[in-house]
């Protein structure tokens, strides 16, 4: 299943609306504005793109934001995405209205939301979005490329077995060949893990923390770029020492690596670098939308999991005795 990502760029607008400029005609009669998300993956074979509509009206915007029918649109678009062959169109994917159940309370209504989903592959990799308002004649149109293979030598992909010794001097490094239309590569770990409250070996929790290392950019997006990350082993047992609570009831028991490498492509890459968190006194940041006549986002990412990595002896021991972890109690 396609992932979407979270809206937040319509709370953005709606600030930038009522902060930002006392000129502003509230009666006058508002531009249509669609606000499209839609993240492709080609490894899914069901894809979803979310569509909602920007507003302006006088009052409280705030409390108008959780009306639904100032921020979606009822079952009135046509929304359409055309897999090319050059400049001939081999595939035409519908996507028809439903309605997801999972978004979280929030500015905006929930949980229910109307999303737009095709249950399908598609013909090529370079596609053309277009979505039209049957009753306003309102388009919006975008273009991306879906994700070539990504290739990964370590962790080793399964049936091989990868054990990781995070007490080597050399670290560990995770090596992949960047993809087709690739640009941008998040590296993950989740390190799974036990707990028991005292003896009592009926109350068990099966527990995980998850270490985010960052992300890579490939040269060009051509693919069979080599890439990799160095892991210092010592920077495991930090971030499992600032990442569990120290507490002498508990007796905790290693379990499995499960690694993630998510490549985005350029527009993705793009997107993801603009809505970034600013780290200087510079508070205005340039927006970015890759939506003719709209806003929002049209892209393609493509994740690869490699679960139930082993960790070395040698390493589930310092998790037991070393001095940064050894107050965890692990056993």
């Amino acid at each position: 299943m396609t992932i979407l990502l979270r809206s937040g760029i319509l709370s953005l607008l709606l600030t930038a609306m009522y902060s930002c400029s006392n000129e502003i005609d509230v009666n006058a009669t508002p531009k249509e504005t669609m606000v499209v998300y839609g993240i492709l993956e080609p490894d899914q074979d069901t894809h979803y793109i979310k569509v909602n509509k920007t507003y302006l009206l006088q009052g409280d915007a705030i409390a108008a934001a959780k009306d639904p029918t100032n921020t979606q649109y009822p079952d009135i678009l046509d929304v359409k995405v055309n897999a090319m062959n050059g400049n001939t169109v081999a595939q035409t994917a519908t996507f028809t209205r439903v309605m997801g159940t999972s978004r979280e309370a929030g500015l905006f209504p929930a949980p229910e939301q109307p999303l737009y989903r095709y249950i399908g592959n598609f013909a090529t990799d370079n596609l053309q979005l277009n979505i039209k308002n049957i009753q306003t004649g309102t388009t919006v149109t975008s273009s991306t490329s879906l994700l070539g293979n990504l290739v990964v030598d370590r962790p080793a992909p399964l049936p091989l077995v990868e054990v990781v010794n995070w007490t080597s001097t050399y670290g560990y490094k995770v090596k992949f060949y960047s993809a087709k239309a690739g640009k941008m590569y998040q590296v993950s770990i989740r390190f799974n893990y036990k707990e028991l409250v005292g003896n009592n070996t009926t109350d068990t929790a099966y527990k995980y923390i998850d270490w985010n290392l960052g992300s890579l950019l490939s040269t060009t997006t051509n693919g069979n770029e080599p890439m990799e990350v160095l892991i210092e082993g010592n920077r495991f047992y930090q971030f499992c020492q600032s990442s569990m609570e120290v507490n002498p009831n508990l007796k905790r028991f290693a379990g499995k690596l499960d690694f993630s490498i998510v490549a985005a492509n350029e527009a993705l890459a793009t997107y993801v670098e603009t809505n970034a968190p600013s780290n200087t006194i510079v508070q205005e940041r340039p927006s970015f939308t890759n939506i003719e006549n709209g806003i929002g986002i049209f892209a393609s990412r493509r994740i690869y999991h490699r679960t139930n990595v082993g960790m070395s002896n040698a390493s589930i021991q310092e998790l037991k005795t070393g001095a940064l972890t050894s107050n965890l109690n692990f056993q």
